[in-house]
């Protein structure tokens, strides 16, 4: 990852959809840090729960014991979600 980029939050779930719980803790945190203003929330919640639901089954296919690791980083203006499963990096 490159260097202008600010991580503002990082976590690594278990690839278990009772995961998501923790996903939504985190989107609030930084949501409520970043001041986005609720319609936005919504949109971002949607975005990233859908986001990390798909690498779940898709990325490690459901399997519990491989960890999902989430990066929420700041390139200047932009909000980015970054997903690594044991295949793969998937960028929203």
């Amino acid at each position: 990852m490159k260097e202008d980029f600010t991580i503002i939050e990082r976590i690594r779930i278990p690839s278990d959809h009772s995961s998501l719980k923790d996903v939504e803790k985190l989107v609030d945190a930084v949501c409520a840090k970043l001041n986005v203003d609720e319609d936005n929330y919504g949109n971002v919640l949607i975005a990233v729960t859908e986001a990390v639901n798909n690498a779940i089954e898709h990325g490690n296919g459901s399997i519990s014991d491989l960890l999902l690791r989430l990066l929420l980083v700041i390139p200047r203006t932009l909000f980015v979600l970054v997903l690594q499963t044991r295949a793969s990096v998937l960028t929203t």
